[in-house]
């Protein structure tokens, strides 16, 4: 569950209106796709990779505000987590809400959001929502 240290600190630096996230730890082909989904989506304006002086590695997440420092990502929810998982199936990705949100499902073709899931037409577990 590697991506929950990762979400948890996005939203606690979203609420304090940092303009970056610097994450230590490893980087995984799961933790890029999860990143590039956030980008695509629009919630962050880019990340990089970087070794510090004692070559420890960092992930570095730019997060994205609007004019007068109004935050595109207002809330992270994790639907999924380390006590209880949440599986949907292909069907059921057509029935989740999708108002204004972004789900994020881990999927056997990796992590994909709702719109995607829809369009491959495969179910997964559901990580969290963001709006």
């Amino acid at each position: 569950m590697f991506y929950v240290n990762l979400l948890t600190k996005i939203k606690n630096s979203s609420y304090n209106k940092l303009k970056t996230v610097e994450i230590q730890g490893f980087a995984s082909k799961k933790l890029h796709n999860l990143l590039l989904i956030l980008y695509k989506e629009g919630y962050i304006s880019k990340f990089c990779y970087k070794l510090d002086k004692n070559d420890n590695f960092k992930i570095v997440i730019f997060l994205k505000y609007y004019k007068q420092n109004k935050k595109t990502l207002i809330n992270i929810k994790q639907i999924s987590k380390s006590n209880r998982s949440y599986y949907c199936s292909s069907k059921m990705v057509w029935k989740l809400k999708n108002s204004f949100g972004t789900y994020i499902l881990s999927t056997p073709l990796g992590f994909l959001n709702d719109v995607e899931a829809r369009q491959l037409n495969v179910g997964g577990k559901l990580i969290c929502a963001i709006y």
